[in-house]
This record gives structure tokens, sequence and C-alpha cells, in this order.
């Protein structure tokens, strides 16, 4: 396995990069991954990531950058992977576990926000009937509001 190394600051994935689909491990140092530019965890020694893009070889999910001084990473490319496909098929087996949890973990972030969004488009809807029922109502006959 390849090793490379990244300094403080130097993106390894970046969201939406669809020419890389290396898979990467923490050898050490640490690494954070943003979504839309949202933080969403800091990896640590011995984690993979890029596994989703290893997989399934489209448009990077996240962007992963080194926030240790310097990043040492083991690379899995997609030649190691096939070969581990051929050779050894349950090898792959945390790889994937990998990749659902994480899904998982993504679906239920945004089923949340929907939820929360949601409720505050009730709220916003139900304060601005409430803001409207408060307005005087003006009468088109002499000027005057109906509540005067």
């Amino acid at each position: 396995m390849k090793t490379i190394h990244k300094r403080q600051g130097e993106d390894i994935i970046i969201e939406g990069d669809d020419t890389n689909f290396d898979a990467y491990i923490i050898l050490s140092g640490e690494v954070e991954v943003h979504k839309g530019g949202q933080f969403l965890a800091t990896l640590g020694e011995n984690s993979l990531f890029g596994e989703i893009g290893l997989v399934d070889q489209r448009p990077r999910t996240a962007t992963c950058t080194a926030s240790s001084k310097i990043v040492t990473l083991g690379v899995v490319t997609r030649t190691n992977y096939a070969r581990i496909l051929k050779h050894r098929p349950e090898a792959l087996n945390p790889i994937l576990k990998l990749a659902v949890e994480r899904l998982r973990t993504t679906l239920d972030l945004t089923m949340r926000k929907q939820v929360v969004k949601r409720k505050s488009v009730k709220k916003t809807k139900k304060d601005v009937t409430n803001k409207r029922s408060q307005l005087p109502i003006k009468d088109n006959n002499d000027g005057r509001t109906s509540d005067e």
C-alpha cells in the first residue's frame, strides 16, 4: 500500500470531485470531514475514509482535510480494491459495513433536519397568520378601520 503525507489544511478529498476514487487509512494524525461547508466529524488513527467513492466511483460526498500538523495516510487504490475483491472478497465486508453505517447516519441527520425545517416553516406560517389576524381592516366607505 502506498503511503502519502499531507500538511495541516491540505484537502485530501474534495466534495464533488469525480477524478479521484481512492480510499485512505489514517496511519497518523487527524482529518476533518465537511459536507456543504458544515463540519461532520474528526477522524483519527486507523480510520478509513473515501470508501464510498472507491466502491461506486461517483463524485465525492464530502471534503476531507488534514487537521494535524502532518497526516500520514495509506492509500487504497481502485487496483488494490479490485485485487481484494477478486481474491479475498470477504475482506471487503468492513469497508461495505462502514459505507452503509455512514449512509444511515447521513440519512438520519437529513431526516432530523427536515423535521426541524418543517416545524420551523409551520411555526412561521402560524406567526404570519396570527399577525395578519391582528392587522386592522379598512372600511372602504369612510376610511375607518373595523376595530375602531
